[in-house]
């Protein structure tokens, strides 16, 4: 097959349709025929309105084609001006087959093909012909079949539907006329044409209708020569608040179910209990048990601000000096019924508490050889108080009475 140029195309454009039925699958294909008896070539276009096949046939292709599908055909002749005249009087009767009068008379069938993409047989009584043709391509085929097709069909819908006669009751001659008439104002404007013959309401309405109908639509959309203008102002809509505000405005679910309750206070440490001045021992001899201090805010007080409070020791008790312990045991005097009542006893200075536990028990060996020297104070010494070590911070331990 020779390749298939812009100029072919442009010999379909005064070419007619011819329309033939595939008979096993119902489908209507559309074809047309152009040949030149200048070189004796011929081509087709064949068309499902979806896809173009085509096939272009010189004159040495038609004439073999010719032979094969008639055997009956005489032998190539060897005078050159022989076959010529052949080649053209078979080609003029290809022609004359692909016309409107004689298209009707002429079976049409699809048949497979292994040298082409579609292929189908023409035949009458007295020859038979075979088309091999391909396809163009999705581009090509939508734009032969908008200019060759489509935009005419609009253009004609246009004149039959705007005419003031009726096309069946006019003459061929009249028909010419308006056709032209109407040519060739769309071909100076193709866009004001279109929109004119597409925005009559009785004809979108027509080819809606028609496309619902060809498409099984249950609800047939009416057909109407007069189109209402809707209101296109748009309605005023309340909106609502942003969703943030809206979460935001709501009252909290556990705030309405129960309010929200005060701290409860919390305790104050109770005073630790205060031996008092009025007190008597109980018994002669005895030295008084010693007081264990362990409050529940005690971590929260400092050492060095109750030991600023502690009253000053007198200068002439030379044994207190000495032993500089961090727990110094209270004197108590000789005589046992002339005793004083137990005070408070001052705190552990602040050097002895940074003192690590090694010089802690270096001092407690001291100060048992120091209190050994006194054996008049030896018998009613109460014995050393034992210290609760807690968590926090060492707390001040309240002791005995003090000998003066």
């Amino acid at each position: 097959m020779d390749a298939f140029t812009e100029e072919h195309i442009k010999f379909f454009l005064s070419e007619e349709w011819l329309v033939k039925v595939d008979g096993h699958k119902s489908v209507p294909y559309l074809f047309k025929f152009h040949h030149s008896s200048m070189d004796l070539s011929c081509v087709a276009l064949m068309t499902d309105t979806k896809s173009v096949w085509v096939e272009v046939l010189s004159s040495q292709q038609f004439a073999r084609r010719w032979r094969s599908c008639n055997p009956d055909s005489p032998p190539p002749f060897h005078d050159q001006g022989e076959e010529d005249a052949w080649r053209e009087s078979s080609l003029e009767l290809l022609s004359n087959s692909h016309t409107l009068g004689a298209i009707p008379d002429i079976q049409f069938e699809v048949v497979e093909s292994d040298f082409s993409d579609f292929a189908f047989e023409l035949e009458s009584e007295h020859f038979k012909w075979r088309w091999e043709t391909n396809s163009v391509g999705y581009r090509m085929s939508a734009e032969i079949i908008s200019k060759q097709l489509i935009l005419p069909l609009i253009c004609a819908n246009h004149i039959s539907v705007s005419s003031s006669d009726a096309l069946s009751g006019m003459s061929d001659p009249e028909v010419e006329k308006a056709v032209d008439k109407v040519g060739r104002t769309a071909r100076r404007a193709t866009d004001n044409h279109v929109k004119i013959a597409l925005t009559k309401p009785r004809v979108a309405t027509m080819l809606r209708r028609i496309t619902a109908l060809f498409n099984f639509v249950p609800n047939l959309p009416p057909i109407f020569s007069t189109a209402e203008k809707p209101d296109l102002k748009p309605k005023p809509v309340e909106s609502s608040p942003p969703i943030q505000q809206q979460e935001n405005s709501r009252p909290n679910a556990s705030a309405k179910k129960a309010p929200a309750s005060a701290p409860e206070p919390t305790p104050s440490p109770k005073p630790a209990p205060v031996p008092s001045s009025s007190r008597k021992p109980e018994s002669k001899g005895k030295a008084p048990a010693a007081v264990d201090v362990l409050t529940d805010g005690g971590s929260t007080e400092d050492e060095s601000d109750v030991e600023q409070t502690l009253p000053a020791k007198p200068a002439n008790q030379g044994e207190d000096a000495v032993m500089r312990d961090p727990s110094p045991p209270p004197s108590v005097p000789s005589n046992p019924s002339k005793r004083a009542s137990p005070v408070e006893t001052p705190a552990v200075d602040s050097d002895s508490d940074s003192r690590p536990k090694a010089s802690k028990s270096a001092a407690a060996h001291k100060k048992v050889r120091v209190a050994s020297s006194t054996d008049d104070d030896s018998d009613a010494r109460p014995s050393q108080p034992v210290v609760k070590r807690g968590g926090g911070a060492r707390q001040p331990i309240k002791r005995g009475g003090k000998r003066f």
